[in-house]
């Protein structure tokens, strides 16, 4: 039995396959912004997984890392440089638990697997931002 809704328009059908239009979300930060924490590019961690899954003798724990920490203040100093704007943020209580500084230790990734981080957390956040800008360019070009 045909349907008896009608047929899309071409613009309905484009509109359903594209996708949202990314709406600002708020950013949060806990505490004053003074903790640190060690980011390890994705590009680093993939290599170390390879790594490991290719050296049989590899065994016990072996921590993948950037073997350096940066407050989320500079993180956040990172981003305004990059963007060209200064970020809004909503400050909040520091979360319970949560501690001061982390920071990886990666020598034995480097014994054991040979590797090291190669991404600095500059460069790794600007490729990460020009990933994401290259990809919203991409949906536009498709709509």
């Amino acid at each position: 039995m045909p349907s008896s809704r009608p047929a899309p328009s071409s613009s309905a059908s484009t509109a359903a396959t594209r996708p949202p239009t990314p709406r600002p979300q708020p950013t949060f930060l806990y505490g004053d912004g003074h903790q640190h924490r060690d980011f390890t590019y994705v590009d680093d961690a993939v290599a170390a997984t390879i790594a490991a899954a290719t050296i049989p003798t590899a065994s016990g724990v072996i921590n993948v890392g950037g073997g350096s920490s940066a407050s989320l203040l500079e993180v956040i100093n990172i981003a305004n440089s990059l963007s060209g704007r200064e970020i809004q943020f909503h400050q909040e209580n520091p979360r319970s638990g949560d501690v001061l500084t982390t920071r990886a230790d990666p020598g034995r990734a480097h014994e054991v697997l040979g590797w090291q981080p190669q991404v600095d957390l500059h460069n790794g956040m600007r490729a990460h931002m020009q990933a994401l800008t290259a990809e919203t360019a991409a949906y536009g070009r498709a709509a």
